[in-house]
C-alpha cells in the first residue's frame, strides 16, 4: 500500500476521506500547504513513500511552498520522502508555478551531489487543463514515478538441468525452412452447413431446399432493425443562474415541483457560493431528503425516496470536480432530473461538462441595460437558453429597462431558434401542476 504525504488546499480533507475509502492509499500525513504548517513539518518526523502536492486552489502559495519544502530537504529535519507527484491545473500563472517546482527540485538535487548524507526524492509532474478529479487524482498516484522505470535487462541465456552447471549459451532454433500444412477447407465448409441449416430453421423464411419445390429463393437472413437507446437523452440536464435576488433558486424550485406533479424525482444541485436553496425549499413547507455527498461518491446506487433530493453540502472549491463524477456515474442515481444552481461565472464550465446531455438553460435577469450586458458573455456559447426577466429586484422608477428587442440584439444567443425571451412569472404558492414543466421544456 502507498503511504503518501498529501497536499491539496481546502479540499484536503474530503480528498484523504476518498482517497482511503476507495483503499491502495495510506494518507499518513495531511496538509493544506506546506508554508502555514512549516514549524510542524520541521518539528515533527514525517515519512512516506511519495509526497503529493496538488495546486489547483488559489489559496495555495507555490513559492512559499517550495522554499519550505526545498529547506525541508537540505536541512536536518526528520522528513524524508522517496517521490513526489505535483499535479497542476493550467492556469495563467501556470509557467511560473512550474519554474518555481522545476528550480526547488533542481537545488535539492545540486544540494544531495554535494552532501551524501542528503537524498534527492524523484520527482513527477502532471498538467491538466480542468480540474483534477478525485478519480483522476486516484489514478496518478497508483502510477509509477519516472524514477522507478528500471527495465530488466539480459545479456544471455542459458538452456540447463536444475542443479547442474550450464556450459553453452542458448541459441533459439531456426524455423526458417519449416514447412506448413497444406490449405484446408474444413473450417469453412462447416461454416456454411451452419449457416443454412440457421435459414432452414428460420419458419418464417421462404428457402429454396430442393428444385422439385417452387419456392422462393432466399440465399440472406433478415434481421428486424436495432434499437439504440442514447442513454445522454434519457436525462434532463436544467442549468440556472442569474443576477442575485432574480429569483432563480425560487424558479428552478418550482421546475422540481412541477415535474413531481408527472411522477418524476428531481436531484437539486446547490453550486452556488450563497447556498440559499435549502431555505427556498423551508420557507415554501416543501418536503425533501438531503443527500450525502459521501454516499454520492461511493454507494454503488443512489436511491431517492422522496420527489426532491437536495445536495448542498460539500465544500464549493470541488463543484467542477463533483459535478463531472455525476456525469461519469449518472446510471447510478435513482433520477432522470438533475436541476442545478449555479453563480453566472460558473455557467460556461458546467455547461462543457454536461455537453453531450439534454440540456436546458435558464438565466434570470431585470431588463436593464447593465445586468442584460452582464449576461451577454456568459450565454455566447451556449446552444439553448431561455432568457427569464424578473421584476423581483427593485430599482428606482425613473430607470427604464431594455425593450425586449433591444434584449434580443444584445444577448446573441437568443437567436438560436431553440432559445427564447420570457416576461416575469409569478409564482403566488408552490401548489404546480404539470404546466410549467410542459410549457418551459416540453415535457408532459
Amino acid at each position: 500500500m502507498n503511504n503518501i504525504m498529501l497536499f491539496a488546499g481546502e479540499s484536503t480533507d474530503s480528498l484523504k476521506s476518498f482517497l482511503e475509502a476507495r483503499g491502495s492509499v495510506n494518507v499518513v500525513h495531511h496538509y493544506n500547504n506546506l508554508f502555514a504548517n512549516e514549524p510542524a513539518l520541521k518539528n515533527k518526523l514525517h515519512s512516506a513513500d511519495k509526497i503529493v502536492y496538488i495546486y489547483q486552489d488559489e489559496s495555495m502559495n507555490v513559492r512559499q511552498d517550495m522554499r519550505v519544502l526545498k529547506s525541508l530537504f537540505i536541512s536536518d529535519s526528520f522528513f524524508k520522502a522517496e517521490n513526489i507527484l505535483f499535479l497542476l491545473v493550467e492556469t495563467s500563472d501556470y509557467e511560473n508555478i512550474s519554474k518555481y517546482i522545476k528550480t526547488t527540485i533542481t537545488e535539492i538535487s545540486d544540494a544531495a551531489d554535494r552532501d551524501k548524507s542528503l537524498t534527492s526524492p524523484s520527482c513527477h509532474i502532471s498538467t491538466s487543463e480542468e480540474q483534477f478529479t478525485y478519480d483522476m487524482i486516484y489514478r496518478e498516484i497508483l502510477g509509477t514515478s519516472e524514477g522507478n522505470k528500471v527495465s530488466n535487462t539480459r545479456k544471455k541465456l542459458y538452456r540447463v538441468e536444475r542443479g547442474s552447471e550450464s556450459k553453452s549459451a542458448y541459441e533459439p532454433g531456426n524455423f526458417q525452412n519449416q514447412s506448413a500444412l497444406p490449405y484446408n477447407t474444413e473450417r469453412l465448409d462447416r461454416y456454411n452447413s451452419l449457416t443454412l441449416q440457421a435459414l432452414k430453421a428460420d419458419a418464417g423464411q421462404a428457402i429454396l431446399d430442393s428444385a422439385d419445390r417452387p419456392v422462393g429463393d432466399k440465399t440472406d437472413p433478415e434481421f428486424e432493425r436495432l434499437n439504440f437507446i442514447d442513454i445522454a437523452q434519457k436525462h434532463q440536464i436544467i442549468l440556472g443562474c442569474g443576477i442575485p435576488k432574480s429569483g432563480t433558486t425560487t424558479f428552478l424550485t418550482a421546475l422540481g415541483v412541477s415535474f413531481s406533479s408527472i411522477g418524476q424525482r428531481s436531484l437539486l444541485i446547490d453550486c452556488t457560493k450563497q447556498r440559499s436553496w435549502r431555505y427556498v425549499l423551508d420557507s415554501h413547507d416543501l418536503i425533501y431528503e438531503s443527500v450525502d455527498t459521501k454516499c454520492l461518491l461511493l454507494d454503488s446506487r443512489l436511491t431517492q425516496s422522496q420527489s426532491l433530493a437536495l445536495l448542498y453540502e460539500f465544500e464549493h472549491a470541488v463543484r467542477f470536480n463533483l459535478l463531472a463524477n455525476i456525469v461519469a456515474n449518472i446510471n447510478r442515481l435513482d433520477t432522470k432530473v438533475l436541476i442545478i444552481d449555479l453563480d453566472v461565472e460558473d455557467l460556461q464550465r458546467a455547461n462543457k461538462i454536461f455537453n453531450s446531455f439534454n440540456t436546458h438553460t435558464f438565466v434570470s435577469t431585470t431588463s436593464l441595460e447593465s445586468d442584460i450586458d452582464f449576461l451577454s458573455e456568459p450565454t455566447s456559447e451556449l446552444k439553448r437558453v431561455s432568457v427569464l426577466l424578473s421584476n423581483t429586484v427593485p430599482y428606482n422608477d425613473k430607470v427604464v429597462g431594455l425593450p425586449p428587442d433591444e434584449i434580443k440584439r444584445r444577448i446573441n444567443v437568443l437567436s438560436v431558434p431553440s432559445s427564447k425571451l420570457y416576461k416575469p412569472i409569478l409564482l403566488e404558492n408552490m401548489e404546480l401542476d404539470d404546466t410549467l414543466v410542459s410549457t418551459m421544456l416540453g415535457v408532459s
